[in-house]
């Protein structure tokens, strides 16, 4: 089902277009798995570009309701594109019988987002899912054009003063109850491993379990991301 979820926040075309699917052998209650894109995607490439249908389909196969949002450039983690998450999460446990707290599955930049609701809302986030995804704002700054776009700055330091209070790192203690599995390349010049989900994986301990993939680089066409995904993570 595809649709305009009401009252998002819409900064660009597109933006506030939700993707939902049902799995097909299982009935109700169901767990749920919300999906957020990153940078230059869209909820559609869940339902049309291979690499994303691919997360879906694990999705169904572990009975989940499966939930994407079309975000634009605030996939970036920006405050508008963390109202409308919670949005699409407040509209599925509404609108649907599933369980209480939802699985994340976050892509790229849009870790941003996901580390945000957890720090937001801890009650409904189960666990989350990353690949290669971005643990810390100001490292990516330098690295690609698109951070310091979505944040609406042009310098660092720009970018220090409005993500204070907001960058993952700035509040460790709310990340380090909840399971992640990531799995992020050792070749990743552009979301790099050590500035980021190895970053996080030392800041919060045992519950980050990190997968790296060797000579993975920022890739959707390196399929072994995706075959890395332990059943645990649904549980």
């Amino acid at each position: 089902m595809v649709f305009q979820l009401p009252g998002t926040r819409v900064n660009s075309p597109a933006q506030g277009t939700a993707y939902i699917a049902l799995p097909r052998k299982v009935g109700p209650p169901f767990p749920v798995v919300i999906a957020i894109h990153g940078a230059g995607r869209s909820a559609l490439d869940y339902r049309d570009t291979p690499f994303y249908i691919q997360q879906q389909q694990i999705a169904e196969e572990n009975g989940c309701l499966f939930a994407a949002l079309s975000n634009g450039s605030d996939a970036w983690g920006t405050d508008d594109g963390l109202y409308n998450i919670q949005l699409l999460i407040d509209y599925v446990l509404c609108h649907y019988e599933t369980a209480s707290k939802v699985l994340l599955w976050t892509t790229s930049a849009g870790g941003v987002l996901a580390h945000r609701l957890v720090q937001s809302r801890p009650e409904q986030i189960a666990a989350v899912l990353g690949t290669f995804p971005v643990y810390d704002l100001a490292a990516e700054f330098p690295l690609l054009e698109a951070c310091g776009q979505a944040w609406k700055v042009s310098t660092q330091e720009e970018l220090l003063q409005k993500i204070s209070g907001k960058n993952p790192p700035d509040f460790i203690e709310d990340l380090q109850n909840t399971p992640y599995f990531i799995a992020h390349g050792d070749e990743d010049t552009a979301v790099p491993l050590a500035k980021n989900s190895a970053r996080l994986a030392a800041d919060c301990g045992s519950n980050v379990h990190l997968q790296i993939i060797p000579h993975g680089q920022h890739s959707c066409q390196d399929m072994r991301y995706l075959e890395t995904i332990p059943a645990a993570a649904f549980l």
